[in-house]
């Protein structure tokens, strides 16, 4: 018998041995398939969607609207949305909230989500010097987290560090 952990605001029920599932939506995660194609060692892709544009990510990433509808949606504002896809169904992500100390410095301050495997759509808010969330992506030895800032001199998503790593899936 296989036990899960249900996240009980999310739907997502996960376990070490079984598929990870969102029972709010009645499909199993690991089933979603996207039409990225990463490249050389990009191992997870990250976009902005620009307000308007969701259903051109939907058509250029996904296969149907049903896969784009059915992903876990991590809300922490309503301003900017990105998407998160790893390259592997093991890969964990982890969504961090962040805040800044009186030193200026930024730190995470509270984990919004942990998923295995699962593309996610993110709302947030944005500035241009501190963001408000970022995404941590851990598979084998590697091991990186992505702030999620929008750049102010063109408004277009700002990947500073692990670019090789990374796939800009944004579409403006």
């Amino acid at each position: 018998m296989a036990e899960y952990t249900l996240d009980a605001e999310t739907g997502i029920a996960s376990s070490p041995t079984e598929r990870t599932a969102n029972f709010f939506k009645g499909i199993f995660l690991d089933n979603l398939s996207t039409k990225v194609n990463f490249k050389n060692n990009e191992c997870i892709a990250i976009g902005y969607i620009e307000k308007g544009k969701e259903a051109q990510i939907k058509e250029k990433y996904f296969n149907s609207d049903i896969e784009y509808e059915s992903l876990t949606t991590v809300v922490e504002g309503d301003e900017y949305q990105f998407i998160v896809i790893p390259k592997s169904l093991d890969a964990t992500l982890r969504i961090w909230k962040y805040n800044v100390s009186e030193n200026g410095e930024l730190y995470s301050e509270e984990l919004l989500l942990e998923a295995v495997g699962t593309p996610l759509l993110i709302e947030t808010q944005c500035t241009e010097v501190f963001p408000r969330v970022g995404v941590e992506y851990e598979f084998g030895d590697t091991k990186f987290t992505i702030p999620l800032m929008i750049s102010g001199m063109d408004g277009k998503f700002t990947i500073t560090d692990y670019k090789n790593l990374v796939k800009d899936i944004s579409i403006y």
